[in-house]
């Protein structure tokens, strides 16, 4: 609905609402949603990378 900016910011918000429904605490829900949305970041670029070097090996193979 609200992409890309849905696909960035949904991790944070939902860790942030849930975290915040079962604890009552504002403090530690942005901290589990900060920690939750940088994962998530590290993860993304982790998964880009691999992406990357799998692309290079293939096309490595295929043209030479």
């Amino acid at each position: 609905l609200f992409m890309p900016w849905g696909i960035i910011i949904g991790p944070f918000v939902g860790a942030f609402a849930g975290e915040y429904i079962a604890c009552k605490r504002s403090g530690q829900a942005f901290k589990v949603a900060s920690v939750s949305f940088i994962a998530f970041l590290v993860t993304t670029a982790l998964k880009l990378i691999y992406s990357v070097v799998l692309l290079f090996y293939m096309v490595k193979v295929i043209v030479w």
